[in-house]
Formats: structure tokens, sequence, C-alpha cells
């Protein structure tokens, strides 16, 4: 992970190992995240209730 001057995070690897699922071989694959706009004001759309479902524990 990636930090800036304020410690905020701007970038981020991740690497999933090879996996055998079911018999089905998946090979690595490698995600790389980059982060921006810290503080800058987001609008977030609740889905319709049809769409989304409460947390199962």
């Amino acid at each position: 992970m990636w930090l800036d001057a304020e410690g905020l995070p701007i970038k981020a690897n991740s690497t999933t190992p090879a996996l055998n699922v079911a018999g089905q071989q998946i090979p690595e694959s490698t995600m790389t995240v980059h982060y921006s706009d810290w503080g800058k004001p987001v609008q977030i759309n609740v889905p319709p209730a049809d769409q989304a479902q409460e947390k199962q524990q």
C-alpha cells in the first residue's frame, strides 16, 4: 500500500494465489486500486428495496 504525505492511501496492490475450486484451476490474479479525491463530496444513491438484501449473519 502506498500512502500520501497525509497518511491517506493512494494505491494498493493485492495478489490472490492460484486456486483449485471444485476441481477447476483458477490462475493467480493481481489487483491494483488507485484512490483519489480525498475530502471531496460524494453522492450515494440508495438502491430500491427490491434490489437490496439484508446482511446475513
